[in-house]
């Protein structure tokens, strides 16, 4: 896909058939609206990390973010982003103040479902690559679905470490 390629052109509202399926799988009216309208858009992901418009392709829904845009194809349950800088959905509450306000957490979801039924509160990350880690290493209190605990507990490591040897010191000092 070329950058010029105008997101206006490619995302449109949802379509009454989709409000109706995401309603009733309990997701309240309000998360498709807040913080941001949930809009759907067509085409595919080949490569794993770019949308590719196509106006013959499956519909997807597109989360709009700060740093990117999220596509989520329901049915496969894959993702696919617009500038391949997003590891997770809503990622921009990880540096929101509001999240962490009042004692609450950052939430990481399992799944899309589970995050748009919970009111879009919190994040569901896609990408467990190494940015996983320098993106949450600096929240201050995070809560973690039991479903993805493990794979949070193998991301929340530096991807590197400094090797370390102890120098000892030949100088006495003086008592």
């Amino acid at each position: 896909m070329s950058p010029e390629t105008n997101l206006a052109l490619v995302t449109e509202p949802m379509e009454t058939d989709q409000i109706s399926w995401l309603l009733g799988i309990g997701v309240p009216a309000k998360s498709m609206m807040r913080p941001t309208l949930i809009m759907q858009a067509r085409g595919s992901c080949d490569d794993g990390r770019y949308f590719e418009p196509n106006p013959s392709g499956d519909k997807w829904l597109a989360f709009d973010q700060i740093r990117d845009v999220v596509f989520w194809q329901p049915r496969t349950n894959k993702f696919a982003t617009w500038h391949a800088r997003a590891f997770a959905l809503n990622e921009d509450a990880i540096d929101n103040p509001a999240t962490y306000a009042f004692d609450c957490e950052l939430r990481i979801h399992a799944s899309p479902f589970d995050w748009l039924i919970s009111g879009r509160d919190g994040i569901v990350i896609f990408d467990w690559s190494m940015m996983v880690f320098e993106r949450l290493r600096d929240a201050p209190r995070i809560a973690v679905s039991s479903r993805v605990l493990s794979k949070y507990r193998s991301a929340m490591r530096p991807a590197f470490l400094p090797e370390v040897s102890v120098m000892v010191d030949e100088r006495k000092d003086a008592a």
